[in-house]
């Protein structure tokens, strides 16, 4: 989930940079996120499996068990010993520490910067396989700068050692509820199938100069429309939806066929073409259209190398990106 808002918020970002005329909206798209290593038909359970000994003090083993007896994964129920098995490791505490220093009114001061750090391994093993399929590292930490200056670097190691105690407590905690958070959320997004209230973004262009583009507002509007009726158990887009979408798709394309990508006050200019693009990307990766999506893919990088639109490498990267985060989905998930 995580690389797919790190995506979202890259392709929010790049679609606003085109011009001010460019508008874009967060359209809200409620689905389940298809898992990217879908266990096999007729495994319909997980069971975990740990071990705690290098944990301590033992109140935190009791910690880590309670926090990983609540874990579950949407689409599989939770089992003694059968199903997927899954495996978890937390390592021993470490701390690390090293003495800062700056010069301030011609005098050094010292502080102590401190790491707080609990790896945690893991690993998934489908039902009769000796190999595990997926095997990871989560790296929980915390980062620590002591704000207090002290007048000397052996002052300042003397705080580490009267605190490091401290800092354990107080830390460790926090560093386990970060790398649980991260373990069942790396697990339901490979083997789960997440319940996503999402949002993809569908842009418009506002009044520019002697153009306006109603038309695009109504192709907006129809396609909020019709992704409202997306219900979040769906894990593939209805044909009723997708029919709906056709008014929308029809729009963009349109306009297209009078894009003008060399001169820049047309009415379809390289910014508003990369607009229109964009959306018949995203809307036809909702739709799982993938060999309309390729089509699309190959007429872009045609017009790259034959007009060098400004910046449109760079946005055919990210329009990849993007899309293909869940054709990859559609494609592990195909039997």
């Amino acid at each position: 989930m995580k690389t797919l808002i790190v995506l979202l918020v890259t392709f929010v970002q790049m679609l606003s940079a085109f011009s001010q005329k460019t508008n874009i909206e967060n359209v809200p798209y409620h689905h389940t996120r298809l898992p990217s290593n879908p266990v096999p038909e007729g495994v319909s359970s997980f069971y975990l499996v740990y071990d705690l000994s290098k944990v301590s003090p033992k109140y935190m083993q009791e910690d880590y068990e309670l926090s990983l007896d609540k874990i579950t994964i949407n689409g599989l129920t939770r089992s003694e010993n059968e199903g997927v098995k899954i495996m978890v490791f937390p390592d021993t505490l470490s701390v690390t520490h090293y003495a800062n220093s700056s010069k301030y009114n011609d005098k050094m001061r010292y502080n102590q910067v401190v790491t707080v750090n609990r790896t945690l391994k893991y690993k998934l093993t489908m039902p009769d396989a000796d190999e595990a399929f997926i095997e990871d590292i989560i790296d929980g930490h915390k980062y620590i700068k002591h704000g207090e200056w002290q007048t000397s670097q052996s002052s300042a190691e003397s705080w580490y050692i009267n605190n490091r105690s401290r800092l354990i407590q107080e830390y460790d905690p926090e560093i386990k509820t970060k790398n649980i958070n991260a373990l069942s959320a790396r697990i339901s997004n490979a083997i789960g199938h997440g319940r996503i209230k999402g949002s993809v973004p569908i842009g418009t262009i506002k009044k520019f100069k002697k153009y306006s583009y109603p038309e695009l507002d109504r192709a907006l509007t129809n396609a909020k429309g019709a992704l409202a009726l997306h219900a979040i158990e769906d894990e593939y887009m209805p044909i009723v939806i997708k029919d709906k979408l056709q008014e929308s798709l029809l729009i963009w394309e349109n306009m297209l066929l009078s894009k003008n990508l060399k001169e820049k006050n047309s009415k379809v200019n390289n910014e508003v073409a990369a607009l229109l693009y964009q959306n018949l990307l995203i809307v036809y990766g909702l739709m799982d259209e993938y060999d309309k999506v390729d089509a699309l893919y190959q007429e872009i990088e045609s017009l790259i190398s034959s007009y060098h639109p400004k910046s449109w490498e760079s946005y055919l990267e990210n329009w990849k990106n993007y899309v293909d985060y869940r054709r990859k989905r559609v494609l592990a998930n195909q039997r």
